[in-house]
């Protein structure tokens, strides 16, 4: 049997350079929309946000070591005795006793009405936000760590 000639039709079909292009910029497009989307919101979208709860982890340092100074111990340990405490005795930390945003525990809430963290012990505080992505981090590599923290004593 004789071997067959390969024609025009069975050779590979090249792509176009038209083609190619589209298949790149649709590739381009994609990994960009997924940026915009996921990535920079989280880094750059809410510096409003971020912002503001700085400023309110600071106001919070300050009713708390205003409390301690003037009761000679902590408002509570968790965040629903701490805004409770605060609430109903606030002394000079009456500012920050009337922060608005709570949920139905009655707990203070981060701008991305998250709940505060409270860490209170005889040495000093540590007040945690969880930031935009609502977890608190537990320090490992997978996690990128978008807490706010204020350590004070």
């Amino acid at each position: 049997m004789a071997e067959r000639k390969p024609t025009p039709k069975d050779a590979p079909k090249k792509k176009g350079i038209i083609q190619e292009f589209v298949g790149f910029a649709a590739t381009a497009i994609i990994i960009m929309i997924v940026l915009v989307v996921f990535v920079f919101p989280m880094f750059y979208g809410s510096s409003k946000e971020r912002k503001l709860a700085a400023e309110e982890l600071d106001a919070i340092g300050k009713a708390l070591t205003e409390f301690r100074s003037e009761n000679g111990k902590w408002p509570g340990t968790t965040n629903s005795t701490v805004s409770s405490t605060l609430s109903e005795n606030p002394g000079k930390a009456k500012p920050w006793s009337s922060h608005e945003r709570r949920d139905g525990q009655g707990r203070f809430l981060d701008p991305w009405n998250n709940p505060f963290q409270f860490f209170l012990s005889n040495d000093g505080f540590i007040v945690r936000s969880s930031g935009p992505d609502g977890k608190f981090s537990l320090g490992t590599v997978e996690q990128i760590d978008d807490d706010l923290y204020l350590i004070g004593q």
